[in-house]
Parts: structure tokens; C-alpha cells; sequence
């Protein structure tokens, strides 16, 4: 089965953009993905297909006028796929960094993936953020204290493995330059000095340069403006951030377009809404504290 679907594709790439179909496929490429699929019903077993980053895939499409009916063919034939009595056997898992309904809604598809049950990978609970330190610790064999853990969880706020991962790495390489332990001071100016410096910038430059990527011009500057106030301020109700939308879309300014918006913004892991106080802040503190540091002066022109 495998080698029959390597005869098929010579090149698998998602992250940019390439699902290479052989030459002699490409004319014919829904007839042999067809044909792959019937071959896959006969098995016994239960085929999962993962395509990492598929929201990104069909955004590069959209945005391309060459492509763009193609990702609109693409989604329809896929979804006639997963509902065909034909394939049962076949799952899809689609995983992407930015929000599929947002490409979808501009794409005017969101009924392509209404059949798709959404799962939220959720931050780490402390007990299993703790264990990931312990056993980063453990594999690069130095002394970690219980102190150093909590003020390292402490920091980052949110426990997104990513951010622990990366403020464990730069203490590690402060306490091997220097030959200092790791304690919980030194965790705090590595956090601020490092993590938060511009040694570390461009592991979350993506997150303010996705904006420009994802969004239209019109609804970046406001983006960028509701989020420089709640870097500033820590938190704001969804007046205020209207507010901010309205004054920077000017004759743009569209009610359901702002609904849209903010729900996006959740979804790509920028914000989140409190529904005990019913207020929008950032969804991670080491966001939050990284946008200040770079990006919040611009909020009290």
C-alpha cells in the first residue's frame, strides 16, 4: 500500500505549499487519488491521513489566482471522500499553527469541514508541565530545582510546551556559559534579559508577522492596535476593543466582520475571552510580555 502511494506522490510538503503529483499524474489527479482510495478500502485496517499545516496549504491556493478553484476542488473532493460508504476505513486528521475556518469563511468553503469534529490541543496542566522540566533536566543531566520549575511555569504564564522548552534551553545555555546554577533569580533575569530579548525575538516573530499573511490590510492595523492596548493594559472589554476596530478600519467597519475577527484571534492563539469577568486578554502571558517588549509603545501615540 505504501509503495503504491509513494508511485504516486514524489513529493510531500505542506509547510511550503507542494504536494507534488508525478508528471503524468497531474492532469488525472482526482482519477488516481480515486484509485488510491479504492485500493485503501480493501484493507482490514484503519488508514489515518495527517496533513500538518492543510490550513496554510489551501491559504497559499486561495490567494492565488491560478489556484484558488483548485483548493475549492480540492476541499469538495476530499469531503466527498470522507463521506463516501466506500471508505470508511479512512480517517482524517488535519493540524495546522493558524485557524482552517478563517481560510475557509474568506474562501467561501466553511461547509467543507462541517463534517470535521474540532479538537483544541490545550496547554500543559502544571503537573505535566512540571514532569517535561523534570525530564528535560533529566536528559541533559543538570540540577533543576522544584523553586527553578515553578518560577520558570511561574513566567511563562500559559504552559504551552513550546514556551517551556524554550525558556529551559536559554537557562540551560546561561548556566553552561557562566558555569552558575540554575535558581529562581537567575530564572527571572534569564526571562527577561533572554526570553523576552532579542536572543529569542525570532522564536515568536511569527506571531506578529502572520498578521500581514493571514489577514486583510485593513483588519491587520486594527489587530495589531487591539493588541498593543491589551499589552499595555492586560485586559479589555469587547466595547473597547469595537472601539479600536472601528477607529482603525475607518469605512471598513463592519460589525459581524468584528465578530469574525475576534473569534479568529482565539482561535490562532492570540486572545481569549474570559467569561467570568467578560473580558478579552492575551492567551499567554509570554506573549503578552513579548508584545510589550516590543510592540506596546506603539500604543500610547
Amino acid at each position: 500500500m505504501w509503495t503504491r502511494f509513494k508511485e504516486t506522490f514524489s513529493e510531500v510538503d505542506l509547510l511550503k505549499v507542494k504536494v507534488k503529483l508525478r508528471e503524468q499524474l497531474r492532469p488525472r489527479w482526482q482519477e488516481s487519488g480515486e484509485e488510491l482510495f479504492r485500493r485503501i478500502a480493501d484493507s482490514d485496517n484503519t488508514i489515518v491521513f495527517v496533513l500538518d499545516e492543510f490550513p496554510m496549504m489551501i491559504d497559499r491556493m486561495a490567494r492565488s489566482e491560478e489556484h484558488r478553484e483548485e483548493a475549492k476542488t480540492l476541499l469538495r473532493w476530499l469531503r466527498a471522500l470522507r463521506q463516501s460508504p466506500t471508505t470508511k476505513n479512512v480517517r482524517f486528521l488535519i493540524a495546522g499553527s493558524i485557524g482552517i475556518g478563517h481560510v475557509l469563511n474568506e474562501l467561501g468553503e466553511i461547509a467543507a469541514i462541517n463534517d470535521f469534529e474540532q479538537v483544541r490541543l490545550e496547554p500543559f496542566p502544571p503537573k505535566v508541565a512540571r514532569a517535561l522540566l523534570s525530564e528535560l533536566a533529566r536528559t541533559e543531566n543538570i540540577d533543576l530545582s522544584e523553586p527553578s520549575k515553578r518560577r520558570m511555569l511561574q513566567l511563562i504564564g500559559t504552559h504551552v510546551p513550546y514556551f517551556i522548552q524554550v525558556i529551559f534551553s536559554e537557562a540551560v545555555k546561561a548556566s553552561a556559559q557562566n558555569g552558575e546554577p540554575i535558581t529562581p533569580k537567575r530564572v527571572e533575569q534569564i526571562y527577561r534579559d533572554k526570553v523576552l530579548g532579542v536572543d529569542c525575538k525570532t522564536y515568536f516573530d511569527h506571531y506578529y508577522g502572520r498578521l500581514r499573511d493571514y489577514y486583510r490590510p485593513h483588519e491587520e492595523k486594527a489587530i495589531k492596535r487591539i493588541l498593543r492596548e491589551l499589552a499595555v493594559v492586560g485586559s479589555l472589554t469587547r466595547d473597547a476593543c469595537y472601539q479600536f476596530y472601528r477607529e482603525n478600519v475607518a469605512e471598513h467597519s463592519d460589525i459581524e466582520e468584528f465578530n469574525h475577527l475576534m473569534t479568529d484571534l482565539e482561535n490562532d492563539f492570540y486572545i481569549r475571552f474570559d467569561v467570568t469577568t467578560r473580558l478579552y486578554e492575551f492567551a499567554s502571558k509570554l506573549l503578552r510580555d513579548w508584545w510589550l517588549r516590543h510592540y506596546g509603545l506603539e500604543a500610547i501615540k
